[in-house]
């Protein structure tokens, strides 16, 4: 194998941008190979999960959703949000340098939860850049959807613990200047509310299905 994913490792989803809206049910489909000594390319997992939003567990907002093969097993956590608020988001080195190896996003108090919005890990099998004055950080996702109910966190992840960023931002939050290690590090957010399309109740949900009246 040239490369290998250990137990309990995350592979890290750049796509789609912009959260799902789920008035039915959604469709994953899973293809992932892997390139073995000699150039040989084999399935590692490949097949179709569904997220129907009806299945939560009653007072949850995530579900995982499995996919298990010769190969793998693929856990998928799928959340829906209630009331969504799009945050989109920007971070600006003000003043360098900067030897930001990880950005994450989550709600507080649920971290578990969390998404990656920039990975410049040794993990992630990439030489570390030092960002310097002036430079914005190239996150792999910009938007993310939280309840309005909720907060947004922001932890940023540097390369020693005097470069450890944690931010609670609420909707009114829009310009955030801190201190990280050495930097100066600007956050700039901008809240879109997502609109509701309201249509006639034409489903009725009759235990873990929904029937069309």
């Amino acid at each position: 194998m040239i490369f290998s994913f250990l137990q309990d490792d995350m592979l890290c989803l750049t796509d789609p941008c912009r959260a799902l809206v789920p008035n039915d049910k959604v469709f994953f489909e899973i293809d992932l190979k892997i390139k073995c000594d000699g150039g040989a390319v084999k399935d590692l997992s490949k097949g179709v999960v569904i997220f129907d939003w009806v299945r939560l567990p009653t007072g949850k907002e995530t579900m995982t959703l499995c996919l298990h093969s010769m190969l793998s097993s693929v856990e998928l956590s799928c959340a829906h949000v209630y009331r969504p608020v799009e945050a989109t988001i920007v971070i600006n080195i003000l003043k360098g340098p900067c030897n930001l190896s990880r950005v994450a996003a989550s709600t507080p108090g649920n971290f578990r939860d969390h998404i990656i919005l920039y990975d410049n890990s040794s993990e992630a099998g990439r030489a570390r850049t030092v960002l310097g004055d002036g430079e914005s950080v190239p996150l792999t996702r910009r938007v993310v959807a939280v309840s309005l109910k909720h907060k947004l966190v922001l932890f940023l992840v540097g390369g020693d613990v005097l470069e450890h960023l944690v931010l609670t931002l609420g909707h009114s939050d829009e310009v955030l200047v801190r201190k990280m290690g050495c930097a100066e590090v600007e956050v700039r957010v901008a809240w879109t509310t997502v609109p509701v399309r309201k249509r006639p109740n034409m489903f009725k949900v009759v235990g873990n299905e929904r029937l069309l009246l």
